[in-house]
């Protein structure tokens, strides 16, 4: 019995495990916008657009996802800089799998981060306006004072802001788009193995059950 049952458990297994449809993944690093400021009263920097926290993008995507993907999506974030995330996106094939991955990015442009980016740009042109009010004032000899290294940060942050408000962002793909070439789902004989594993404790537990069973019915008839 016990044999039987871990069998028929593991053949039925591998039938699933072999016949479920083979998923690729495509993947690819990007960035998440942000940028830093100059105060000129202290000479130290801080953000002025903070990351989107990465849980909003999870979320984003998410919702996406059971709205109008048939597929998965995983995305993963950098341990070492926060600023950068992965994207895992599976298709039946190589080149399926890349397009699911442009088709993900895009909606989170186009559909999430919009109002983002309309909000970010505001901003930072009123942060350029008021760069070249300092620097108008510097060079006219008003009342403020800036060191040669200070007035170099408060231009390359122009330079920076100038770059960004021509191709506005909020991730940026900093990476290819990498596909595997062989199926990286299902784990068939992963599948097979936790099959007969699990067949396996099950049978003894029937085998214990039945006996048992037999062993009070004896027990009752004497």
């Amino acid at each position: 019995m016990i044999a039987g049952i871990t069998i028929a458990i593991t053949v039925i297994a591998a039938i699933i495990a072999y016949t479920l449809p083979q998923q690729y993944v495509a993947y690819a690093i990007y960035e998440i916008f942000t940028i830093t400021n100059t105060n000129t009263n202290t000479t130290t920097t801080s953000l002025i657009v903070e990351p989107v926290a990465i849980k909003e993008y999870i979320d984003s995507t998410m919702k996406l996802k059971k709205e109008i993907y048939n597929f998965d999506v995983n995305i993963k974030q950098n341990k070492d800089n926060k600023r950068y995330i992965s994207f895992e996106v599976y298709g039946s094939s190589p080149q399926e799998a890349v397009n699911n991955l442009i088709q993900v990015t895009d909606n989170l442009l186009k559909r999430c981060f919009k109002e983002k980016i309309a909000d970010a740009q505001i901003m930072l042109k009123q942060r350029v306006q008021s760069i070249d009010e300092t620097l108008g004032l510097y060079r006219k000899g008003g009342y403020i004072i800036l060191e040669p290294s200070s007035i170099s940060q408060i231009m390359q942050e122009k330079k920076l802001i100038l770059q960004w408000l021509e191709k506005p962002y909020i991730i940026k793909q900093v990476s290819s788009i990498e596909a595997s070439q062989k199926p990286v789902k299902p784990k068939k004989m992963l599948i097979i193995a936790i099959a007969f594993m699990s067949g396996f404790f099950m049978s003894i537990f029937v085998v214990l059950f039945v006996d048992a069973y037999n062993t009070w019915k004896r027990n009752r008839k004497n």
